[in-house]
């Protein structure tokens, strides 16, 4: 896991207070692919939003393996507030290299 307070200010923001969906999506990448970075060819991921991601606030970003695959790994990342609650979330899969 990692944690992040992204600017209340034009680098991380989308529309004003709220961060950006390109950064949350990094987020969420980076979280999951910094595992299995070593072993893994390409990731593709897929993010849902489930509200606006407030600027200037501590995020908390976790990532999982949900399961060991022939050709790689399931993954899993979540994006919460210091409370806990689930902002986004992503799955991923990667392919093990050769």
């Amino acid at each position: 896991h990692s944690e992040f307070t992204p600017l209340d200010q034009d680098q991380h923001e989308g529309y004003p207070g709220i961060v950006h969906g390109g950064v949350i999506s990094s987020l969420l990448y980076e979280v999951m692919a910094s595992g299995a970075t070593l072993a893994m060819r390409r990731c593709c991921v897929s993010t849902e939003g489930r509200g606006p991601v407030p600027a200037g606030e501590p995020l908390l970003v976790t990532a999982r393996e949900i399961e060991e695959t022939p050709g790689g790994w399931l993954l899993s990342a979540g994006l919460m507030d210091v409370s806990g609650v689930r902002l986004a979330s992503a799955m991923g899969e990667t392919v093990r290299r050769k």
